[in-house]
């Protein structure tokens, strides 16, 4: 019973992303917004990040390591044209690196996590 909840939950989610998702871009993080409640810092763990990131460095194309966003359909409009680049580009997976979004000072983008 459970794994049949858990496959409809997955079929919705899968179905929700086909319909809504535009596909994947760089993004400084000055235009990063996180709306939830940060939660405590624990030393410990920022120093275990920082001896990774000086160790190994940071993976930005990792899927794990990318940052979920909502962006109204209009303000993508506008920032693919003052980028420069077509909405198809988003989607596709350059080896070079994904394209990046450019926007005007002050803009925040909704991040999901």
């Amino acid at each position: 019973m459970l794994q049949s909840r858990i496959s409809d939950q997955e079929q919705r989610l899968v179905a929700e992303r086909l319909v809504k998702y535009t596909g994947t871009a760089r993004v400084k993080l000055e235009f990063l917004h996180f709306p939830n409640e940060p939660r405590e810092l624990n030393l410990k763990n920022v120093e275990r990040l920082k001896k990774c990131f000086q160790t190994e460095g940071c993976y930005r194309l990792v899927l794990e390591n990318r940052i979920p966003a909502i962006i109204d359909a209009s303000q993508l409009n506008d920032a693919l044209q003052a980028s420069g680049i077509l909405a198809t580009e988003l989607l596709s997976h350059p080896k070079e690196g994904y394209p990046e979004l450019k926007f005007p000072a002050g803009y925040q983008w909704t991040c999901l996590h």
